[in-house]
């Protein structure tokens, strides 16, 4: 079974938790205000079925700095394999471009992107990758110093921490798309040869 400790070599205790940088060492970078503040809550409050990656915002490929074991536990990879690189490996034939396009777009203006897309575990088999990805801007600036993206909103993301949006806005639409995700749903698979539209 893909992301298993038989096929990672990590014992069950070791895939459920956090790995690379602390959390408080992202915390104590990063601003504590606006959308910042749904994010920080998030990370005080992970379980072990919390998923997500955090990036840095100044790599070229956005080097994964930390992650959660749960993330690494579904997608078959060691801490070894995923720390101080980018997302590509997860990349494969059905991989919707446009939708990676996108998140570069959006990564390049200090954006917000809900996306869902296939990626490969690394046994090869494809799944479903439904996430959100934010810019955690920095503490002394607005530019982005990490990127984050949530593949599991467990526990639930609270959107009453930020701003209010306009209803029709990306934004909007951004906090809408979070509340599908669910552990359960994460971790499904597409039927053969599905492509995700974008």
């Amino acid at each position: 079974m893909p992301g298993s400790p038989a096929t990672t070599g990590r014992s069950l205790a070791q895939t459920k938790d956090h790995v690379g940088l602390p959390i408080a060492d992202i915390l104590a970078t990063i601003s504590q205000e606006g959308v910042n503040r749904v994010f920080v809550d998030y990370l005080q409050r992970t379980t072990p079925e919390s998923q997500y990656l955090v990036g840095d915002a100044h790599d070229a490929d956005c080097a994964i700095v930390a992650c959660s074991g749960a993330w690494l536990e579904r997608c078959g990879y060691g801490e070894a394999e995923v720390i101080g690189r980018g997302c590509r490996h997860l990349q494969g034939p059905e991989t919707c471009a446009r939708a990676v396009a996108a998140m570069g777009e959006a990564m390049g203006r200090d954006g917000q992107c809900a996306t869902s897309l296939i990626n490969y575990h690394a046994d090869g088999s494809k799944f479903q990758n439904d996430f959100i990805l934010v810019p955690l801007t920095s503490r002394d600036s607005t530019a982005a110093r990490y990127y984050m993206s949530v593949h599991a909103s467990e526990p639930a993301l609270d959107w009453s921490l930020a701003p209010p949006v306009p209803a029709q806005s990306p934004e909007a639409r951004m906090r809408s798309f979070s509340e599908t995700l669910s552990p359960s749903q994460a971790t499904r698979s597409p039927p053969a040869g599905l492509r995700v539209p974008v």
